[in-house]
C-alpha cells in the first residue's frame, strides 16, 4: 500500500500556469512553468489543452495557479491536471486586463516585467463587487 502512494507522488509534476493566455502565431496559449522554485523565471507557453481543470483567461485569486500534473510536457496535446493547489484564502477573486498584458507581453517577453493591471475584484467571501 505504501508502495502505490510513492508510485503516485513520483508520477505527479508540479506547475504554475500564468492568469492570462498569449498569442502564439494565431492562438492563444497558456503560460507554464514547471517545478516549485519561485526563483524559476523561466515561463513557456503551452499550446494544448489541460484535462479536469477549470481555467477562465483574466480571473485568478492569484497570478498564477500552482497545479500538479500528470507530466509536464509542453508538447503535448493535453496535459492531465491531478490537482490544483489553492494558496489563497483571502476570498478574492480579480479579473485583469489580459489584452494589456498581451500587448505588453509582445514588446518583453518576461512575464515579470509586465502588468496584468486590475479591472474587477469580487470578494466570493461577501458576495460584493469592488470596480477598481
Amino acid at each position: 500500500m505504501m508502495l502505490s502512494g510513492v508510485a503516485n507522488a513520483i508520477a505527479e509534476e508540479f506547475m504554475y500556469v500564468y492568469r492570462c493566455k498569449v498569442m502564439v502565431g494565431d492562438s492563444l496559449c497558456y503560460l507554464v512553468k514547471q517545478g516549485h522554485s519561485r526563483k524559476n523565471k523561466n515561463w513557456e507557453p503551452f499550446c494544448g489543452e489541460f484535462a479536469n481543470f477549470y481555467f477562465e483567461d483574466g480571473y485568478s485569486g492569484i497570478r498564477q495557479c500552482p497545479v500538479y500534473v500528470k507530466k509536464y510536457d509542453i508538447n503535448v496535446d493535453t496535459m492531465y491536471v491531478i490537482k490544483s493547489v489553492g494558496c489563497d484564502d483571502s476570498g478574492i477573486m480579480i479579473r485583469c486586463d489580459c489584452d494589456k498584458f498581451r500587448k505588453e507581453y509582445e514588446k518583453k517577453k518576461d512575464v515579470e516585467k509586465c502588468d496584468c493591471p486590475v479591472i474587477k475584484r469580487y470578494n466570493y467571501l461577501r458576495r460584493s463587487y469592488m470596480q477598481k
